[in-house]
């Protein structure tokens, strides 16, 4: 699986797993040869800088990395009606864990609480 990471704190971990598991796992410099983009913290300065970056495309096969951190105060959490209505923020693709369910609901299939 090639993936792809934005920067931040995602990084140090990506390279240990592909260090584990170099014939499952491999870094990739350029997203567009990724098969899994991951954000972690400090990546973006914003959810909107996110959102608008080359590759997000409504978050399809990104992998959000400690969301509850990223999306810490209770209107920046991907799901809560405020950002996705006002906003117009679609997180609909985008995997994300772990995060907090409490104005927000898990997809199956999709999500890790």
């Amino acid at each position: 699986l090639k993936i792809f990471s934005y920067g931040g704190s995602t990084d140090t971990l990506l390279d240990f797993a592909t260090k584990q598991h170099p014939d499952l796992l491999r870094k990739v410099e350029n997203a567009d040869e990724a098969c899994l983009l991951v954000v972690g913290l400090n990546a973006f300065q914003s959810l909107h800088d996110l959102t608008q970056s080359e590759h997000w495309n409504n978050g399809e096969n990104h992998y959000i990395y400690q969301s509850s951190i990223i999306f810490g105060s209770h209107g920046d959490r991907p799901f809560n009606d405020k950002t996705i209505n006002d906003r117009n923020i679609n997180f609909g693709m985008a995997a994300m864990s772990p995060w907090s369910s409490d104005d927000a609901y898990i997809r199956q299939g999709f999500d890790t609480p």
